[in-house]
């Protein structure tokens, strides 16, 4: 604007800058340049027709176009007759940084459990097999998913069937016991040494 009666210049009427380098004249009134990440600032003059100029002084914007990063894991790795934990850890390095809060939403078995600021879980699990998966969210928008990581509980003790072949009378032969396990909370049974 020019308040001293000149007007501004009827053309080339502002020159700008882009992190201390001249980007020319122009009568445009917003530029969208295509920045890398990190702080850049513009700056710009503008002419009125007496040959006076003013300045904008330098106005920063912030650029962080990289997708932050997510891990998980659980444990036990393998079958548990508790409950399983899963543990998560989330990194930036595109310069804006994690979310202070609520950077994480997570999933058990694909159903939104909500936003969270921790890094585990351990929930009360049914028998079967579960998974988990975790979203992390940056300041600038980014996000990333970590996919999903399982968990297997069984909770049921197996059963053993036991017999003898004498039976329940008295016998003059040596006799034999015999006997076979089984599983029904889905771990199944040890492959070595399962009794």
């Amino acid at each position: 604007a020019d308040t001293g009666g000149s007007g501004l210049k009827t053309s080339s009427r502002y020159y700008y800058y882009l992190d201390g380098a001249g980007q020319g004249y122009t009568d445009s009134t917003s530029w969208a340049p295509s920045l890398s990440n990190g702080s850049h600032y513009v700056s710009v003059y503008v002419y009125d027709n007496a040959g006076n100029s003013g300045s904008s002084g330098n106005i920063y914007a912030y650029i962080d176009k990289t997708a932050p990063t997510v891990s998980l894991s659980v444990s036990p790795t393998s079958w548990t007759n508790g409950n399983p934990t899963w543990s998560w850890s989330g990194a930036d390095t595109g310069g804006s940084g994690l979310k202070t809060s609520s950077r994480y939403y997570y999933y058990l078995d694909g159903v939104g459990q909500g936003y969270t600021d921790s890094t585990s879980f351990s929930p009360t699990l049914s028998e079967g097999s579960h998974y988990l998966s975790v979203t992390v969210y940056d300041n600038a928008g980014n996000s990333a998913g970590s996919g999903s990581v399982y968990a297997y509980v069984d909770k049921t003790a197996p059963t053993v069937n036991l017999s003898v072949n004498s039976g329940s009378s008295w016998v003059a032969y040596i006799p034999t016991w015999s006997w076979s396990g089984s599983d029904a909370g889905g771990s199944l049974l040890k492959d070595t040494a399962t009794y």
